[in-house]
């Protein structure tokens, strides 16, 4: 027991007769410690479980007894469950002998505990957060990335100071608590002075780098870049990945190294960064996003501002607006910072902020594009841009549905021109896109007559100028009109422009109007009765919104897909697409495609046979229907509702329904509306006729024949 005394002093004074230990001076007495310590850790009969956190920290003695005690009785019943950090335990800590004896007598199993995942961080989180709220698991997620430590430690800082600071601005990350800011920077302190000045090089290049860079940003010489990015991988700070990169295991790490720089080095740095990317030379993407932002933030904002228009540039053409518009608000950031610009800054200013409204039209942006257009023609003094400038904010307002100042902008932008149109190519261009964006507007306002003279009154410029585009343009312009006129009866000859369509935006290669083609021509082949092929070209147009961008064009898309699963009778189908649409079409305020969800809804509740439902959806197909602005054109396939209603009259045979009903009939067979077949349009005449005569049951028969028929030729 006198052993025992050496690290429980007061035994000493509960047994007064005991000897006090002599010092330890030779291996004997160290032995004879060790023994009588095991002796007192396994007395007993019992299994043990002796749980020891953070083994790097032990001293070598510790290390020594514990090594000694798992050897002492290979009977013993005793379990050590240990925990360690093996970064922190480098190759001649005393843990390292430790372990490679216990590996080679097979005395040790070792369990390597990764990072956790969404839902176990998300747990976690709820756990820590007890009755109050937890920050947002995304949040949680991607800013511990699964440490458990960091997973905790935000949360609290969540549930107090970050309560009273408030969420960060959108798209900031929230603040790094003060703890695990100690925690990593602690660690960071424990580098060698070497691998401490790299670390910081490594963290203003960013989470992923190559030793050539940082080598070449650093200006540390070979044999120290290896030996520091030894010892920062075996220390858990970097990891080595393929193709001879780094990155650091944990934002946070690179985030405190990055913060404990100074604000002068910081910026030389990224000049350094800056001048060693723009020589490199190779993957140009890559290199544009990580110049504008070394650039940017090395103060060299003609630089900054030069990379990320490249960036736009190439994310337009690669069919990413989101990252365009990203990358042009940032060119136009910088430009509005500077207190001093030339003209020619101010041009390139005007082209950056055209194209960006380009690009928020594209994403269904409309208020967001035109405010863009207007800021433009502030500082473009020539007609041709001005009109161009014009013509493009008419287009936003024809978004937002305002289509009686769209067409009053589009005679500004006509009047910039007409003057001077004669033996001038790019003005007759731009002339003609006006008359060709006008007949859309035309379009959507149900003035086909309009579209047809504006067709009559273009075609000598557009066969002397127009370009490929604009021809293609025209011929769908041509199709709309016809479609308008005959209500929407498809012809042979329409699918086959569309086709034609088609094929020349597939030659040009320019994917936003190579989508728009494959929806017009599905929107046809929809019409004409083709309707796998149907579903085909729209899918693929479907397909290339995502790409693109294109918000409207994809909630028409998911509109006349529920459409044709419609028609082909496949409900699942109808009530997923009938979803998506409604969702898509109320985030753009399109109220026409808001009214076809609904009804496409009420078709599904007729086939459950929930009446209630089917009149309740359907109702409020018609009333957001009526309630489109008086200079829009009626929607034209209000069937989509009026037939579910219809069928409901002759299944309850009142009287009141049979009236009701004869209403549907004549909205049906309204000019306004898609031409019903001969097949249905002649009981329903004939059920108006035998009601005008007084004669309701013969009307009902009728009734009952027409919504037989419509169910037969996919109307029901």
């Amino acid at each position: 027991m006198s052993e025992i005394a050496r690290i429980l002093p007061e035994l000493l004074i509960e047994h007064p007769g005991l000897d006090p230990p002599a010092s330890i001076s030779d291996a004997w007495q160290r032995s004879r410690f060790f023994e009588a310590l095991a002796r007192a850790v396994l007395a007993g009969d019992g299994s043990l479980l002796l749980v020891l956190d953070d083994l790097q920290w032990c001293d070598s003695e510790t290390l020594a007894w514990l090594h000694y005690l798992l050897r002492f009785d290979p009977r013993a019943r005793l379990l050590l469950v240990a925990s360690l950090r093996s970064h922190e335990v480098e190759a001649n800590h005393p843990l390292s002998a430790l372990l490679l004896a216990l590996r080679r007598t097979a005395q040790c199993t070792e369990i390597p505990l990764g990072p956790l995942d969404a839902e176990q961080s998300a747990h976690l989180a709820v756990e820590v957060s007890r009755s109050a709220g937890p920050p947002p698991a995304d949040v949680i997620y991607a800013g511990a990335e699964g440490n458990p430590l960091f997973i905790v430690e935000m949360v609290r800082y969540h549930l107090g100071a970050g309560a009273v600071a408030g969420a960060p601005p959108a798209g900031e990350n929230p603040p790094l608590p003060p703890t695990i800011q100690a925690v990593i920077s602690a660690r960071l302190a424990q580098l060698t002075p070497t691998a401490r000045e790299l670390v910081g090089c490594a963290a203003v290049l960013g989470r992923h780098f190559t030793p050539a860079v940082l080598a070449a940003v650093s200006g540390v010489g070979e044999q120290g870049l290896a030996e520091s990015l030894d010892e920062l991988c075996l220390r858990r700070i970097l990891a080595e990945q393929r193709g001879e990169h780094f990155d650091f295991t944990h934002e946070k790490l690179r985030e405190v190294a990055y913060a404990e720089l100074g604000p002068l080095r910081r910026r030389l740095l990224h000049r350094r960064a800056a001048q060693t990317l723009g020589a490199a030379g190779s993957d140009p993407d890559r290199i544009s996003s990580d110049l504008a932002l070394h650039a940017e933030r090395a103060g060299m904002t003609e630089s900054a501002m030069r990379h990320h228009l490249a960036l736009a540039t190439a994310a337009h053409h690669l069919g990413a607006p989101d990252d365009a518009v990203s990358s042009l608000r940032r060119v136009l950031s910088l430009f509005d910072a500077r207190t001093r610009t030339s003209p020619a800054e101010r041009a390139v200013a005007v082209e950056v902020r055209e194209l960006l409204g380009d690009l928020l039209y594209l994403t269904g942006h409309y208020p967001e594009s035109r405010d863009a257009h207007e800021l433009a023609l502030r500082e473009a003094p020539e007609p041709l841009r001005r009109a161009r400038l014009y013509r493009k904010i008419g287009k936003a307002r024809s978004g937002q549905r305002d289509y009686v100042m769209a067409l009053r902008t589009f005679r500004t932008a006509e009047g910039l021109l007409e003057a001077e149109l004669e033996d001038d190519p790019a003005r007759c261009r731009e002339w003609l896109q006006i008359q060709l964006d006008r007949t859309f507007v035309l379009y959507w306002t149900g003035d086909w007559s309009g579209m047809e003279e504006t067709h009559r009154r273009i075609a000598p410029l557009l066969e002397r100028y127009g370009t490929p585009r604009q021809r293609r343009d025209h011929a769908q312009s041509i199709i709309s009109m016809r479609l308008r006129r005959d209500r929407y009866v498809m012809s042979e000859e329409m699918v086959s422009l569309a086709r034609w369509n088609l094929a020349g935006s597939l030659e040009e290669g320019h994917v936003p109007t190579i989508a728009v083609a494959h929806f017009r021509l599905a929107f046809n082949l929809l019409w004409a009765g083709a309707l796998q092929e149907a579903e085909e070209e729209a899918t693929r147009a479907l397909e290339l919104t995502q790409r693109t961008g294109d918000s409207n064009l994809a909630a028409r898309c998911l509109t006349y897909l529920t459409v044709i699963h419609r028609i082909k009778g496949e409900p699942a189908a109808v009530r997923t697409f009938a979803e998506r649409s409604l969702q898509a079409a109320a985030e753009l305020d399109m109220a026409d495609y808001v009214g076809a969800a609904r009804a496409n809804q009420a078709w599904l509740a007729w086939r459950e046979g929930d009446h209630a439902e089917t009149r309740l959806r359907a109702d409020a197909a018609l009333s957001v229907w009526a309630a489109m602005p008086a200079e829009s054109a009626t929607f034209m396939f209000q069937w989509l509702a009026l037939w579910p209603l219809l069928a409901l009259a002759p299944e309850l045979a009142a009287a009141a329904e049979t009236g009701a009903a004869i209403d549907y009939a004549r909205r049906l067979l309204h000019p306004s509306q898609q031409r019903l077949p001969d097949a249905l349009t002649s009981p329903l005449e004939a059920a108006i006729r035998q009601w005008e005569a007084g004669d309701a049951e013969a009307a009902l028969t009728h009734l009952r024949q027409a919504t037989t028929l419509a169910g037969e030729t996919g109307y029901l």
